[in-house]
């Protein structure tokens, strides 16, 4: 993912969520740093910039990255470290298929309705709270963004902690 499309996601940090996780990420948790992630991946995940370096977007060094089933379809991941506790503090997944966002879309509706929701100008926002996993859950699915170029995501699902602002949403 690229920094344009991590800077974007980064933006989104009030309003984000999480699918499948167990207070964390997949095999993660809120609390791992960044080799303890690496060791609880086996390998599902590779370094995109060493810990602290140009991965670097608003306070959150992305640095892993990988790939990741959502709703039977692949999408890419990239995950993010905190840059002054050095914890894991985001995971952003995206993809270029207008088919696998939608089917995405429908599995995160299907578990429950968003508690937010916005559209505008070929864009439409959902955020759910997953108090039993601990995740505040964003998902973005952006035309504008995806009609010049195939290669630009067409939608992102970000995963995040509650934290206590995030209480009433």
């Amino acid at each position: 993912m690229n920094l344009k499309a991590q800077a974007m996601l980064s933006g989104l940090a009030s309003l984000s969520i999480s699918v499948v996780a167990q207070a964390g990420w997949r095999y993660t948790t809120w609390d791992m740093n960044q080799t303890q992630v690496e060791a609880a991946s086996k390998d599902q995940l590779r370094r995109s910039a060493p810990e602290g370096a140009d991965g670097q977007v608003r306070g959150i060094n992305f640095s892993l990255e990988g790939t990741h089933e959502v709703a039977g379809s692949v999408f890419e991941v990239a995950l993010g470290f905190d840059s002054s506790s050095h914890k894991l503090s985001i995971v952003n997944l995206s993809s270029t298929d207008k088919s696998a966002c939608a089917s995405a879309l429908i599995a995160l509706k299907n578990r429950a309705a968003p508690e937010v929701e916005s559209a505008s100008e070929g864009s439409e926002q959902m955020t759910w709270r997953d108090d039993d996993e601990g995740n505040l859950i964003n998902f973005r699915g952006n035309q504008v963004l995806n009609q010049y170029s195939s290669k630009e995501p067409y939608c992102y699902i970000q995963y995040r902690p509650l934290r206590g602002k995030d209480v009433g949403l």
